[in-house]
């Protein structure tokens, strides 16, 4: 139960600065609590042709951008606090 609390609060903060970037709060930027499949790679620019940053191993927890960008990717934040883009297919 505590893991779970442990993870809503990460995921929390994770939303809460996608936009911090730009001056946007995650309501402007669009961040919206989101999974991502097992097995989903997560890239550094909105394309598989990019460096692939991570891929995760189990369904993980993130911060999902609500627009679709570069060839069918969004823009997530993940727990950890690294930021990346998945295919939207991924994003459940």
């Amino acid at each position: 139960m505590k893991s779970i609390l442990v993870a809503a609060l990460a995921l929390s903060f994770a939303c809460a600065s996608l936009g911090s970037s730009t001056g946007a709060t995650s309501s402007e930027a669009g961040c919206t609590p989101a999974s991502l499949a097992a097995g989903t790679v997560v890239y550094s620019r909105p394309d598989a042709t990019s460096s692939p940053i991570v891929t995760v191993s189990a369904n993980s927890k993130v911060c999902a951008g609500a627009d679709a960008l570069g060839f069918g990717y969004r823009r997530v934040k993940l727990a950890n606090g690294k930021e990346g883009f998945v295919a939207e297919a991924d994003v459940i």
